[in-house]
């Protein structure tokens, strides 16, 4: 099951050592900076295609890693060969989106060019030159060749700097990169470049704007939701979960297991107290020094967020009490013929596990723990509930979930145990699984 189109933050796990380093520390040779964007690209793995057109595993063509803004600094040496960004789902971010990347790609630059963007890529992997390109998409050189979003503080450039920076984040949405055809990624190109120099001359506010296709494959425009983490939060009032401990129901934050954000024109109140502290709010982070809050976002939609705080870890974030919550539509269709990871706190309540669930269309499934053991087993979903039995006598296995709120890529889940809610996910791809365990178990053994 691949993750639809929703919000995803900057992964502070494996590779925040990295983030913004140059692992060649010859300090012989000039230093030159490079941008790897569709938005600014962090946490993306920046190597050397001198001998090989992608990121070896042994890491041994790695140059460096990006920081939050999507740029390395290395040695001048390295623009000698072309240039390779690797965005891995889950770990890398980018700065048009709250959260973590949705999807993995890989984008190039020729040999000498510091920025590594959608457009360079195209360039690299079928050998035309800018002219080409701009010609392609409607828009003059300089602002796909650059830094387009720095191009906007010109007042001069703003406009097709946004045209430019609408250009990227499209082709990369649609994977117009990984089209091989040439013939018909001219073809859907030059129509792309059409469809927004149409946008542009009826004066649409295209840093608002998303391209998708509808059913016949052409080019549609979208109101662009959740493309700001300052947007999204401003007005709203949120329900934080935290999965990593059980909180006390008379003292602390967290009252009954809950604790209430309220977010009004750069102030934010907590459990609705008259108190108010500021806060910004800056690619997927909040930070509200007042009261000591800060808030990474790993994903966020319409539904549900998944936060790392500077509270209590991990937290389940909703416009709704779960204890209030509805019910799920569909569950039935939304889990056949699909598999979920199951991410839930094990037995002692210390680590969370992941549990593999591939739903088939005649109610059975295979149950997988942790990439150990494989059984079968059968499904049933009623309403908002969930029941799962193994078949086999050799395995007794039996869980009993309620599904209260409904998303296409993270959902929350309730699984009572002698009279206790344990709260768990089911999630939709198994590396964004693997991110979240990791935040859900950081400091535990």
């Amino acid at each position: 099951m691949k993750f639809k189109r929703a919000i995803f933050p900057v992964s502070i796990l494996s590779t925040v050592t990295l983030m913004g380093c140059n692992l060649d520390t010859n300090e012989s040779y000039s230093q030159t900076e490079i941008t790897a964007m569709s938005g600014y690209l962090g946490s993306a793995l920046i190597c050397s295609a001198e001998k090989t057109e992608s990121c070896n595993e042994d890491r041994s063509n790695l140059l460096g890693t990006t920081n939050s803004n999507g740029k390395l600094n290395t040695n001048e040496t390295s623009l000698q060969y072309p240039l390779i960004a690797r965005i891995d789902e889950g770990i890398s971010f980018d700065s048009d989106k709250i959260g973590v990347a949705r999807k993995s790609y890989t984008l190039f630059a020729p040999a000498g060019s510091t920025i590594i963007t959608p457009f360079t890529t195209i360039m690299y992997t079928n050998s035309i030159k800018v002219q080409m390109l701009a010609d392609w998409l409607k828009i003059e050189e300089k602002f796909i060749s650059g830094d387009y979003i720095a191009l906007k503080s010109n007042e001069e450039d703003n406009y097709k700097a946004q045209k430019a920076h609408l250009l990227a984040r499209t082709i990369t949405d649609l994977a117009l990169i990984d089209e091989t055809d040439f013939n018909k990624l001219k073809d859907d190109l030059q129509a792309l470049g059409y469809f927004v120099d149409g946008l542009a001359n009826y004066g649409d506010k295209l840093d608002e704007v998303k391209i998708t296709r509808d059913i016949e494959n052409n080019f549609i425009k979208e109101k662009a939701n959740h493309n700001s983490l300052a947007a999204y939060v401003d007005g709203n009032k949120f329900i934080n979960r935290s999965l990593n401990e059980s909180h006390l129901t008379d003292e602390g934050d967290y009252k009954n297991g809950e604790l209430t954000i309220e977010y009004i024109d750069n102030e934010l109140n907590v459990n609705g107290s008259r108190n108010l502290y500021s806060y910004t709010a800056s690619g997927s982070v909040i930070k509200a020094p007042g009261v000591g809050y800060i808030d990474t976002y790993y994903y966020a939609s319409d539904n549900v967020a998944l936060v790392s705080t500077s509270r209590m870890g991990l937290d389940l974030v909703t416009q709704e009490s779960l204890s209030s919550a509805g019910s799920v539509d569909n569950l039935d269709s939304k889990l056949q013929d699909n598999s979920w990871y199951y991410l839930s706190p094990t037995e002692s309540l210390a680590l969370a596990d992941i549990t593999k669930f591939s739903f088939k269309n005649n109610k059975t499934l295979t149950i997988k723990i942790n990439d150990d053991s494989e059984f079968e087993g059968l499904w049933e979903a009623k309403g908002n509930q969930l029941e799962i039995t193994s078949n086999s006598s050799a395995v007794n296995y039996k869980l009993e979930l309620e599904f209260k709120i409904d998303d296409d890529n993270v959902l929350p889940v309730i699984n009572t145990v002698d009279g206790e809610n344990q709260y768990g996910l089911f999630i939709g791809t198994l590396e964004f699984a693997e991110q979240i365990k990791k935040l859900w178990n950081k400091g535990k053994h």
